[in-house]
């Protein structure tokens, strides 16, 4: 890298290519604006001549929030040499998911890095845990549409979720991620959510878009309840696994009929990909606690256990329950 000189680069009489070379992503610069509106552009942004423009290597942010003048350093450099440098200029501010994303895109596609190259320098450079397969994982979030990689960028998407929506298209991708900002699930049931989507797609030969407008699902989006996102995602639940309904209304009934002396519930597995159940009984002293002991011993004697676990592995129920 060569210095050449400090400039003043006036807004309305020089060309100024701000976007080519700089990666920032839905990057916010209010604070930005408000500090240089108050004292102005303090340390001068690096450009370079390029094609008969000044290329702006680092201080976009303060180009565009700058005034009609912005002072700069001219320096000349590769264009290699020029994203490294744009790289470590903004270190300190540090990188979204995203603009990492593209960092590593234009490493690999533009200057033919190797992946383990690449792995290594942004491990070193960046803070990256170590390995080609999260280099390979960052390259591909960059095919997401725009409002997933937004999402992606303001870090309410990590990448590994992210990732599952490459599966769906861009417009059910779309979907998914407005349903999600709107959900605000915890990243575990994001991720549960999206996996569960992607199945029932697959299974039942559908789209998001047919899924979204099952008249149960839609009046849970529309309503008002402060609960309405932990009901569409057992509602999610139940239609990857509809006999895991059955198997609650059987278990309630059998509860029933047994004198159950506490609550008790049957749910799918937690972990959703394993197709298993949760029974789960809340007792509030010890003799509650015998008699669920007791009643749930009689279950086992009449094989209905053994049957709701027939249902969660997908065989034929027993017609003889109630």
């Amino acid at each position: 890298m060569l210095h050449l000189q400090y400039l003043l680069l006036d807004r309305t009489k020089d060309q100024v290519d701000h976007l080519t070379l700089p990666v920032s992503f839905h990057r916010d610069r209010s604070s930005l604006y408000h500090s240089i509106q108050e004292v102005g552009v303090i340390t001068p942004i690096l450009v370079r001549k390029y094609h008969e423009k000044w290329q702006i290597i680092s201080g976009q942010g303060r180009w565009e929030c700058g005034g009609s003048q912005v002072p700069g350093l001219e320096i000349q450099c590769s264009d290699e040499e020029a994203l490294l440098i744009h790289v470590h200029e903004n270190l300190a501010r540090g990188f979204n998911p995203v603009e990492i994303s593209r960092i590593l895109s234009r490493l690999h596609h533009e200057f033919a890095w190797t992946l383990p190259k690449i792995s290594a320098w942004a491990h070193q450079t960046l803070g990256l845990a170590t390995g080609i397969k999260l280099v390979q994982d960052h390259l591909a979030i960059l095919q997401l549409p725009e409002p997933a990689l937004v999402w992606a960028a303001q870090e309410n998407i990590p990448l590994r979720n992210a990732l599952i929506l490459l599966d769906f298209q861009s417009n059910e991708a779309i979907a998914l991620v407005e349903l999600c900002q709107k959900a605000r699930w915890s990243l575990n049931k994001q991720r549960e959510i999206l996996a569960l989507f992607w199945e029932i797609r697959q299974r039942d030969h559908t789209t998001i878009q047919e899924i979204l407008q099952i008249s149960e699902i839609q009046a849970m989006i529309q309503s008002a309840s402060t609960s309405w996102a932990e009901e569409l995602r057992k509602k999610i639940q139940q239609l990857k696994n509809p006999d895991s309904v059955l198997a609650y209304e059987q278990f309630t009934g059998l509860a029933n009929r047994v004198n159950w002396p506490c609550a008790g519930s049957i749910s799918p597995s937690p972990n959703f990909e394993q197709d298993s159940i949760q029974v789960q009984f809340s007792v509030q002293n010890p003799a509650q606690f015998a008699q669920a002991v007791d009643r749930l011993q009689k279950l086992y004697q009449e094989k209905t256990v053994d049957q709701l676990f027939d249902i969660a592995k997908g065989k034929p129920l027993d017609e003889n329950i109630h």
